[in-house]
């Protein structure tokens, strides 16, 4: 739709990019904000505390990161039995290794004995865990596979289960997530309907380019709201400006805290002063598409349908099969959060048709005094860490077997 229409409809939560999808299918309207949250209006105004207090930061932990399910990784990291991988979430350590029977378990990495950390490295193979403290080890599955010298241990010492302490593990789509509390809904219930509005991206399919690990002298939140909303984007990146429409966007809601944003790409901003003219990044874009600007008859309005024909076509330039994706998802940033840690960016890649970058923000899992004792309040109990592999959190996938401009 054209921005000057858009201006006089447009109602940040209500506006749906095209009102014509039905229910339950990529791109419709999720139901308002206060359908699902009748009592958001009590939150309109965020107490700053809840960004500095060491007590609320003692109160997320009991009630949101040990009860919640948390993308732990992605399961392409550890294809063989055997492969692990450590997941540090605040106060905890857990190895998510991948089983014989090639299905995924969490373990907390803990030692039974004493409580030395077993693995200490982010990533590996392994058949055998061993403490490095006394060499009590572990099966793949967590059995104790040994105790050290047991002839010389009282059996009564070493009642109980030997084992390391499970924790509850599934997957969606690739995604692997932990939930700590044992008690948990599971985690499909838990992702309400993001799953199906997700439907069309084989995020499964794809493989790591890039990994990059950031921490940031600021509470989780901070990060993870910045990465919620366009807003910033005209000023931030205003670079976009020409070829994004930052300012009428589709937000859609979900249960436990989900949400979905839409930016529509290929049209310029409502405060580009020039909205008719193709201006070289929209000519970019139809390049890409393999349409030449210079005999394309349309204008800056034209440009996202050109370019959801030209990728309909099965003898696109990119050599993709693009029947499942929705018009919108051919050239549009699809933004969906993961509550409370995760979110996933989701813009149509030019150069290889598409890719997805994952940030994850997490509370620090250093000693508080690790953090600069003179900085500000908000910077000493929490610092955010955007995590990857190989400790180093934004992801990027695309399609194994298509091409990078920017090999790993």
């Amino acid at each position: 739709m054209q921005n000057e229409n858009a201006a006089l409809t447009y109602r940040p939560g209500d506006w749906a990019l095209d009102h014509t999808i039905a229910d339950g299918q990529a791109g419709a309207k999720s139901p308002p904000l206060q359908a699902l949250y009748p009592e958001k209006d009590q939150y309109l105004i965020v107490p700053a505390k809840r960004y500095y207090d060491r007590d609320f930061a003692e109160q997320e932990w009991h009630k949101v990161w040990s009860r919640t399910w948390n993308c732990a990784g992605i399961a392409c990291d550890i294809p063989k039995a055997g492969d692990w991988f450590k997941y540090e979430l605040g106060r905890e350590s857990i190895l998510v290794v991948r089983q014989g029977d090639g299905s995924i378990k969490a373990f907390y990495n803990v030692c039974k004995h004493r409580g030395r950390k077993l693995m200490t490295e982010d990533f590996g193979h392994a058949n055998t865990f061993v403490c490095p403290f006394h060499s009590w080890s572990y099966n793949q599955d967590g059995s104790n596979r040994r105790v050290t010298d047991r002839e010389y241990f009282d059996e009564r010492a070493l009642c109980g289960d030997l084992s390391l302490r499970a924790i509850r593990c599934e997957q969606w789509s690739g995604f692997v997530f932990i939930n700590l509390d044992d008690d948990a809904a599971p985690l499909q219930g838990f992702l309400d309907a993001l799953p199906t509005a997700l439907g069309a991206y084989p995020f499964d399919t794809m493989h790591i380019v890039k990994d990059v690990s950031i921490e940031l002298p600021c509470n989780w939140k901070l990060a993870m709201e910045a990465f919620l909303e366009p807003y910033h984007a005209h000023i931030t990146h205003s670079q976009i400006l020409p070829v994004v429409d930052e300012l009428y966007n589709q937000y859609d809601f979900f249960r436990n805290g989900h949400a979905l944003v839409v930016t529509p790409v290929g049209m310029p901003s409502p405060r580009f002063k020039d909205q008719a003219s193709i201006n070289p990044a929209l000519a970019y874009l139809l390049l890409e598409a393999g349409i030449d600007p210079q005999t394309f008859g349309g204008g800056a309005q034209d440009v996202r349908a050109a370019i959801w024909n030209a990728k309909r076509n099965e003898q696109n330039t990119y050599g993709l099969d693009y029947s499942s994706y929705s018009d919108s998802q051919l050239t549009d940033d699809w933004n969906p959060s993961f509550f409370p840690e995760h979110d996933l960016q989701c813009p149509p890649r030019r150069d290889h048709g598409h890719a997805f970058s994952a940030p994850r923000q997490r509370p620090h899992s250093l000693p508080l005094q690790r953090l600069d004792p003179a900085a500000q309040t908000s910077r000493r109990y929490a610092a955010t860490r955007l995590h990857g592999r190989r400790g180093t959190g934004g992801r990027l996938w695309r399609r194994p077997g298509t091409p990078s401009l920017h090999p790993p």
